[in-house]
């Protein structure tokens, strides 16, 4: 048996409300019947969002619009949040997996391997920062389901692909100027700056320390290569203090519709990283 981890929205643009790509999963000592045989609940996490076409493309280019890193921002607040109210919700919050699908994906990766990076740490008022403001934001898992890891893969195997990450980036990551929308909409982009795909990329924020990573990514998608999984697992397994911490099953399928883990694989993980 396998297990679908997916959520309906695929961009960040948006609204998210129920429908988010990005969620926590978090252990539950009580909660809903259908969960509780499971022993865990699920969070959605809403975030600010940044269209691949319109008016928000020139902000972008402008820099006033949301960029990732803000994003991320937004999933750590989220976090912190769900600690702090945990008690409400009857949810014991110490140790939290986060997921996310597609451009979750990218998210969830750059959050879990961003622990105490004070770079991606949002700004909390008291009452959510607690005595430890990073504690509060710490991630103890991580599972991105076809997530972009670096900008320049794929980058222009498709048009809908093209215009989201470039929307989100404001340039071209492959080194050509790149013209997105229709008139009176119209940007151009400039290629990036080799600093900017480094930010994007959470392998360069990867070390020893982060939490354990579940990867899952369809050999046959046509959006989310499969080489940004495949990157990313050779960056972990070329970290010897990491061994047996990671895991990335093989042949998986499914195009961009969603990432069926094995069960027994997600319940390991589950299992090895909340308990």
């Amino acid at each position: 048996m396998k297990t679908l981890l997916q959520h309906v929205a695929h961009a960040r643009s948006g609204d998210k409300g129920n429908t988010s790509n990005i969620c926590v999963i978090a252990y539950a000592a009580e909660l809903y019947p259908a969960l509780l045989r499971a022993g865990y609940a699920i969070a959605s996490v809403d975030y600010r969002g940044v269209e691949d076409r319109g008016p928000t493309l020139a902000q972008r280019a402008s820099g006033t619009a949301p960029s990732f890193v803000d994003m991320v921002k937004d999933v750590k607040y989220a976090l912190a949040w769900l600690r702090a109210n945990g008690a409400r919700y009857q949810l014991a919050t110490d140790r939290i997996v986060v997921s996310g699908f597609s451009a979750g994906g990218h998210l969830a990766a750059l959050a879990g391997l961003t622990n105490d990076h004070p770079g991606f740490q949002p700004t909390l008022p008291p009452d959510l920062a607690g005595a430890d403001a990073y504690r509060a934001t710490r991630i103890q898992g991580v599972i991105p389901l076809a997530g972009p890891i670096d900008a320049t893969i794929g980058f222009r195997d498709h048009p809908w692909y093209t215009g989201a990450v470039a929307g989100l980036l404001g340039c071209a990551p492959d080194g050509q100027p790149l013209r997105l929308g229709q008139p009176p909409d119209q940007v151009d982009l400039p290629p990036c700056a080799t600093l900017t795909l480094v930010a994007f990329d959470p392998v360069f924020y990867l070390d020893d320390a982060d939490p354990p990573v579940l990867l899952g990514y369809n050999t046959d998608d046509p959006l989310v290569r499969y080489a940004h999984g495949q990157q990313l697992w050779n960056a972990l397994r070329a970290r010897p203090a990491r061994a047996g911490r990671d895991i990335f099953p093989p042949g998986l399928t499914g195009g961009h519709g969603g990432v069926w883990l094995p069960e027994q694989t997600l319940r390991t993980f589950l299992a090895r990283t909340i308990g």
